[in-house]
């Protein structure tokens, strides 16, 4: 618990690196030049940002970037041929696309670099590496969804974050760090998540095999450690045999992407996974709401959430049942924009005794701030609102 001062002024304020503008789940987006350029110079010039080329997932990707950058006529997306699928940068087979009719990807066609044209929103395939287009680069590596781990989408609604661990463990203590993350070790219920897998273990060097989350339990049967059922099986021949012990693996090098067991000594590289966060699709009404009260218990979104929240200034009158009591406010999420969104927090429903006072990107979080009386204003003053979520508040009372 943050328990403040009335008379202390705080402000946090959290945004994107400068020159990036944040955008929804997190995203700081920006261009790297007005003019244009190379497909490797401007993959190059992001990955030394600690960033990457424009990835499209959906719809909602693809408008964002057109309707965020309308002025640039043709921009390179993070899209490669691998000799068989379009593969994003991030290891995942590219489910959405947006080519002008088919685009063939084999063994012939492995040189493909991607544009996209901003009026027509088609996609174009070259083998030209002095073709020039512009650079947009994103960072996302502080995304709401997963932390400090990286986001893949299989495009099958149940998204899932990794985090990849090059430092070697036997299977206890891997597992025991991927639990302090709030993870588990790899857990593989598909073709397509298993491949991923491989394909990223392979591109962090990880050639020796890579741990997995399946062990053998006491009743004979394999499971995972998230407790789920092994219901998709890719053992190599001959494989399990209860000879070698009682953990698994992935082979990364020479049968790769199928599974061993082996003893639980047997020290490797792994990857933590988890699921996403998904969003509370509580479909906010836009504007100030007609409800200023509000009492332990009550949670308040942000006009319009889960969308854009767009321009409000709106004011909420938080109370307590027993005038003994103060009020506790937790801020359970926060996206704005750092140059003109803010949520404040007043002591009192008369005065300007400011408490705390928030904006920029904070994500899921769990801060805490503490009324020195009963009751405490809230203010939410975005005079931009656009492009983020805004805000999510649960509203508690503190017996003193």
């Amino acid at each position: 618990m943050i328990l403040l001062l009335a008379a202390l002024l705080f402000q946090t304020a959290l945004g994107c690196p400068a020159g990036y503008e944040v955008w929804f789940d997190g995203i700081c987006s920006k261009s790297l030049s007005t003019s244009t350029m190379k497909f490797a110079d401007a993959k190059n010039q992001c990955t030394s940002q600690n960033g990457h080329l424009p990835i499209l997932r959906n719809d909602m990707d693809q408008n964002r970037l057109i309707t965020s950058y309308s002025s640039i006529a043709w921009m390179w997306l993070d899209l490669s041929c691998d000799g068989q699928n379009f593969v994003w940068r991030d290891g995942t087979v590219a489910t959405y696309t947006k080519f002008n009719g088919d685009q063939k990807c084999d063994s012939t066609s492995k040189n493909q670099i991607i544009y996209i044209t901003t009026s027509s929103g088609v996609w174009t395939s070259t083998t030209n590496a002095n073709e020039n287009a512009n650079g947009i680069c994103e960072l996302n590596d502080r995304s709401y969804v997963c932390d400090n781990h990286e986001l893949v989408q299989m495009g099958k609604g149940e998204d899932t974050c990794y985090r990849v661990e090059t430092a070697a463990l036997h299977w206890t203590d891997a597992e025991a760090n991927c639990e302090t993350q709030n993870a588990t070790l790899a857990t593989i219920h598909d073709q397509s998540t298993n491949d991923f897998l491989r394909r990223t273990a392979v591109a962090n060097s990880m050639m020796g095999g890579l741990l997995l989350g399946l062990k053998l339990q006491d009743n004979g049967n394999y499971s995972w450690s998230d407790g789920s059922a092994l219901d998709y099986n890719n053992f190599a021949p001959g494989f399990p045999d209860t000879f070698y012990g009682e953990c698994a693996s992935m082979a990364t090098g020479f049968t790769p992407g199928q599974w061993m067991n082996m003893d639980c000594g047997v020290t490797l590289p792994y990857i933590c996974t988890k699921p996403a966060v998904v969003f509370n699709e509580n479909n906010v009404p836009s504007g100030c709401p007609t409800q200023t009260e509000y009492f332990p218990g009550d949670e308040i979104f942000a006009p319009s959430w889960p969308q854009a929240t767009g321009p409000a200034q709106c004011e909420y009158q938080l109370m307590v049942h027993n005038n003994t009591d103060k009020v506790e406010v937790e801020l359970v999420f926060l996206e704005s924009n750092k140059c003109c969104d803010t949520l404040s927090f007043i002591d009192g429903l008369f005065g300007s005794t400011l408490i705390r006072s928030f904006s920029g990107y904070l994500g899921y979080t769990s801060v805490k701030v503490q009324s020195t009386s009963d009751t405490m204003r809230m203010r939410w003053n975005a005079t931009s609102g656009d492009n983020v979520r805004g805000f999510h508040v649960k509203v508690n009372a503190i017996s003193t």
